[in-house]
C-alpha cells in the first residue's frame, strides 16, 4: 500500500528504466499505475496530458476530456498518443477538450 509501483519500475534517475530503454533500442517506454477502476486507469493512460474527466459511453467506448492547453499532448502527433492509450485499455477513446 506504501509503494510507489511507477517509482519502483523508473528507479532513482530513471536507472532501472533507462536499461530497458537501451534493450529496446532507444525505444520510449510509458509507465503507469494499473487500476481496476476503468475510468481512473484511461486518465493514466492518457498521461503525459491530465485528464479532467474520462466518461465510459459504453462496453468499448470512452470519452477523456482534458484542458484545453493539452488537447494536442493527449491526442499527440497522428494521434500516436490517444491510440496506444486505446490499445493499453482495450477501449476506443475520445479527447475532447473542456471548451469543446
Amino acid at each position: 500500500e506504501d509503494l510507489d509501483p511507477v517509482g519502483t519500475c523508473v528507479g532513482v534517475k530513471g536507472v532501472r528504466i533507462q536499461e530497458i530503454i537501451r534493450e529496446l533500442n532507444g525505444e520510449r517506454i510509458d509507465v503507469i499505475p494499473y487500476s481496476d477502476d476503468i475510468e481512473d486507469f484511461i486518465k493514466h493512460a492518457i498521461q503525459p496530458a491530465k485528464a479532467v474527466e474520462s466518461i465510459i459511453v459504453d462496453t468499448r467506448r470512452a470519452i477523456v476530456v482534458v484542458p484545453d492547453s493539452q488537447l494536442t499532448l493527449a491526442v499527440g502527433k497522428d494521434g500516436v498518443n490517444v491510440r496506444l492509450a486505446s490499445q493499453l485499455t482495450g477501449y476506443e477513446i475520445d479527447v475532447y477538450s473542456e471548451s469543446q
